[in-house]
């Protein structure tokens, strides 16, 4: 084998190496957006929970355990 013949087939697997590293970069990308949506979307309800959200007027630990108290107070009723 000769040498060009030899650095021509080194040239051709570099380029499909480098093919297929962009093509796993590209979906890699895709994966990390959207576990940043993912992300941002369970951080949105963690803050609609605990009644940090826009326009929401969430209930205090101490409102939420006399909320049961008075349930069963009213349903005893």
């Amino acid at each position: 084998m000769s040498n060009e013949t030899h650095v021509l087939n080194e040239l051709q697997r570099l380029t499909a190496d480098n093919a297929r590293l962009a093509d796993e970069n590209a979906a890699l990308s895709q994966q990390l957006a959207g576990c940043k949506e993912e992300l941002a979307a369970a951080r949105r309800e963690l803050a609609r929970l605990r009644g940090k959200g826009k326009g929401g007027a969430g209930r205090s630990p101490e409102a939420m355990s006399t909320m049961a108290s008075r349930l069963r107070d009213a349903l005893r009723e």
